[in-house]
This record gives C-alpha cells, structure tokens and sequence, in this order.
C-alpha cells in the first residue's frame, strides 16, 4: 500500500469527508489484501467483484463475469450466507465457505449507506 504523501492541510476536516475516505481506504485494503471480493446490493444481487474473485468463476460455472455479476448472491454461491447479513445487519466475520471452487475462510459484513433507495 503505498504511503499517504498528503499533508494535514490537505486532509478533509468535516466529518462525512472523513468518513468517506476512512471508507474508501478500508475498502481498497480489502479489495487488495483478500483472495476475493464481492459486493452485494441491497436485494442482495452481486454488483462487483475484484480481480483476485473473477479466477474462481469457473470453478463456480461461470464462464463469463456477466453471467455472475448481476444475479442474487444466492443463486451464484452456494451455501452463502450474505441474505442473513443483509436481513439482520449482524456481520459474520469468520467463517467457512465450502463451494465447488473449495473451502474458504470468510467475513461478511453489511455496510450501512446514506444514498437514498
């Protein structure tokens, strides 16, 4: 990761700015340090994946990102279990995650966002 060569001047000062960027950084952190990432909407369809996720698609049966990308995380993993993260907001921060594509150690978090729906 490379160092912040901001200055302190140069930083956001109100609190949503702050936010935002604390956000953005732990984001990238995840998406750069994880064998694979994925988010979900609210209706639990994935809408991203990192690049490190896009080399297990076809050992899941998805020989095109398209034919993942878009459709319920339910019906494109099996065993997950991101619809009752979504339903109670309660993350899951380990766990394992036996599929076609092998046994993984997971965590899923719901993220709470201000953008109206």
């Amino acid at each position: 990761m490379p160092a912040l060569s901001a200055t302190a001047s140069s930083l956001p000062r109100d609190a949503a700015s702050i936010l935002e960027l604390a956000a953005r950084s732990m984001f990238d952190l995840f998406a750069g340090a994880s064998e694979g990432m994925l988010l979900v909407d609210r209706d639990a369809r994935v809408v991203w994946i990192n690049d490190q996720y896009r080399r297990y698609l076809p050992a899941l049966g998805f020989p095109r990102e398209e034919d993942f990308v878009g459709h319920p995380v339910s019906s494109v993993i099996q065993n997950t279990q991101m619809h009752q993260v979504l339903k109670t907001g309660k993350p899951i921060l380990i766990d394992l995650l036996s599929n076609r594509a092998g046994t993984f150690v997971v965590s899923r978090i719901r993220c709470a966002t201000t953008a109206a729906r």
